[in-house]
């Protein structure tokens, strides 16, 4: 009636389990154990070196800097890109978007040729690439005649941010010259994994990335580091004694940028109301206002990368810092008037357009704070992220 069971095959069966699990759990405890131990150390040592303020803020941050410095050189894109050749043939890709201030340039020519070719990863909508942008065009000014070929790669954030017309009017804007792609389809971007703008990989002639970083700063030591590059490849007869003069951010702890469309995990509502997918919904604020959430008034329609107002509309953000810029765009050609209150005050009315772009908010930096933001919009204007750098 029943079939004999195997009892051999089984204690196998069994035994290969609890092997494959065994490994498993093994890899996690290691990962684990090098990514988390070295924190908790340094928030026991922090608490040692705090016996005076034991403030739980300096503790915090102190560690937090350990923890990042740590885990970067995991991660560091520079090696990733190395390990697995994926900068050779950078070239193939297909740029979906078209070539700024020059006619389309062959990376692997370049190469051939003995330059050192930087590949820039930035976009127009993130205030990290515009403030860097400054520093990497005193670069391209400073080596473009000594071997030094920068290739600006446009990645955008947004939909709103892949025109074209957007890109070329910050260009402009910011005066400019050093070659640029728009890589509209992230095709660059998603080949060399890179996961933040602003990014930087130095590449040598034999196409091996000998310097990479990731953000803006940094300006002293990637400036030596690329004059002595070329100085050892015979491109420069004498040290230049230009340095940069760009100031860096300070590192205040600030709220993180909030993203808005349902595509960002940094999509933080405080409303009950979570808003349907390109449904119109209306949005109520019930309660108090909790910090670092967005809370809308209105009716809104959320979508992948952005909320858009279908009548007349608040958002307000309670926030801990020192600035505020937006990522704005009218759906209409008409500009749309946009009203700023911090803190109950009324500041100046912005006039929206429909080329989205980067909204400073605050017209200089407020005190070091948390502050209350209200945004009140008129019909179609949409809001992409809000974003708070330190001063």
């Amino acid at each position: 009636m029943f079939k004999d069971v195997d009892k051999k095959k089984l204690r196998k069966r069994r035994l290969l389990k609890n092997s494959f699990w065994f490994v498993i759990l093994t890899i996690m405890a290691c990962v684990a154990y090098y990514l988390f131990i070295p924190f908790i150390q340094q928030v026991k040592q922090a608490e040692t070196d705090n016996k005076d303020s034991k403030t739980l803020t300096n503790i915090s941050q102190s560690a937090h800097t350990y923890f990042a410095q740590n885990t970067q050189a995991w991660f560091k894109p520079g090696k990733m890109a190395n390990a697995y050749h994926l900068v050779n043939d950078i070239s193939k890709v297909p740029a979906q978007g078209g070539w700024f201030n020059t006619a389309p340039l062959d990376i692997n020519y370049l190469l051939t040729q003995g330059h050192f070719v930087l590949l820039y990863f930035w976009s127009s909508s993130n205030l990290e690439s515009i403030r860097a942008n400054q520093y990497i065009e005193w670069l391209w000014k400073t080596f473009k005649d000594s071997g030094l070929i920068i290739i600006g790669v446009h990645t955008p954030s947004f939909s709103a941010d892949r025109d074209p017309k957007e890109v070329q009017a910050l260009i402009k804007k910011q005066h400019l010259t050093f070659p640029i792609l728009l890589d509209g389809d992230k095709k660059i971007w998603n080949k060399l994994h890179v996961y933040s703008a602003p990014t930087q990989y130095l590449l040598n002639a034999k196409g091996k990335v000998v310097y990479s970083y990731v953000g803006e700063g940094n300006y002293q030591q990637e400036t030596t580091i690329i004059r002595d590059s070329l100085l050892q490849a015979g491109w420069l007869q004498a040290p230049q004694k230009s340095q940069p003069k760009f100031s860096v951010n300070s590192r205040l702890t600030t709220t993180q940028t909030l993203y808005t469309g349902y595509d960002y995990k940094r999509r933080l509502f405080g409303n009950k109301q979570q808003g349907i997918r390109n449904k119109p919904v209306e949005f109520i604020i019930e309660g108090g206002i909790e910090p670092d959430r967005i809370y809308l008034n209105g009716n809104w329609t959320v979508k992948s990368s952005y909320i858009q107002s279908n009548s007349s509309g608040e958002m307000i953000i309670n926030f801990l810092g020192t600035q505020v810029y937006a990522y704005l765009e009218a759906m209409s050609k008409q500009r749309l008037p946009l009203q700023i209150s911090i803190d109950g005050q009324k500041l100046s009315k912005l006039k929206i357009t429909d080329i989205g772009k980067l909204y400073p908010l605050t017209a200089k930096p407020l005190i070091y704070a948390r502050h209350e933001l209200i945004l009140q919009v008129s019909k179609g204007v949409r809001i992409y992220s809000v974003n708070f750098p330190s001063k």
